[in-house]
């Protein structure tokens, strides 16, 4: 009996012993067991969700109420014409638009030059000139100069100056822009001399010249060379109110003169 429990602890004590060694050698076999990693592929699969457009159809329903037309009594035009009017709203259809087209603004004309050259009986004389345009004067000056005005068409006014009926002719001209137009005029003229004396004497007083229409066309002093266009006359003589030697006036109808003559009338008192 006391064998056989020192039996199995022998048996027991050896097993212990012998227990980490199987362990270990279980383990040394697992290890060098060759380990062989089998590459695993994995695919990803992404799904998307398609979006689909619902197109969507809208119907619009209009209610259609019927429109009563109430004719009208017909009215009465003529006899044998009857217009029936009818309660009704024609729409009339929208104008077409309007362009309004503006004139184009001219541009300001430069500026030309107008020479205005005299004569008195064949020879050069002075004057003056005076353009108008509608009747309004836009430029003067004296002739023998240019004279500068805007380009344009004119009445050009050229007066003799020396004579004392201040004799005028009118011309009509065109000012061109950069260029020099010429107006020329000739005048006729005599020299007329009034006297006024008493008893020899000078004596103070005027003359009135008038023309055949009567219009006075010139007044000069005793005793004053003047020169005059040509032509037929009416000369009145008068003393100056006041003087006390001598009053009154003296008259001489159709005094003629012609070009470059010199006449004196004498009017005694």
């Amino acid at each position: 009996m006391t064998r056989s429990l020192s039996l199995t602890a022998t048996l027991a004590l050896a097993l212990s012993v012998a227990a980490p060694s199987l362990a270990d050698a279980q383990v040394r076999v697992r290890t060098s067991r060759p380990t062989t990693s089998v590459p695993v592929q994995t695919t990803r699969v992404q799904t998307t969700r398609a979006r689909v457009p619902v197109q969507t159809t809208r119907v619009q329903t209009t209610r259609v109420t019927p429109i009563r037309v109430s004719p009208r009594p017909a009215v009465q035009l003529s006899p044998r014409v009857r217009v029936l009017r009818a309660n009704t709203t024609l729409r009339r259809p929208n104008p077409a638009p309007t362009t309004v087209v503006q004139p184009a603004t001219p541009e300001p004309a430069g500026d030309g030059q107008l020479r205005c050259m005299l004569q008195e009986n064949g020879a050069p004389a002075a004057g003056q000139v005076t353009l108008l345009q509608n009747g309004t004067p836009v430029a003067e000056g004296a002739c023998g100069t240019l004279l500068t005005a805007p380009a344009g068409t004119y009445t050009a006014e050229m007066t003799l100056t020396g004579a004392v009926d201040q004799p005028t002719v009118r011309r009509t001209v065109t000012v061109r822009e950069g260029t020099t137009v010429s107006a020329t005029a000739s005048f006729s003229t005599a020299i007329l001399e009034v006297r006024l004396e008493k008893n020899g004497e000078r004596i103070p007083g005027k003359a009135e010249i008038r023309d055949a229409s009567g219009r006075l066309v010139a007044t000069i002093g005793s005793h004053v060379v003047a020169r005059i266009s040509t032509g037929t006359y009416r000369v009145t003589a008068t003393v100056t109110p006041g003087y006390r030697h001598a009053n009154g006036s003296r008259t001489f109808d159709g005094v003629r003169l012609v070009q470059g003559q010199r006449r004196a009338l004498t009017a005694r008192f």
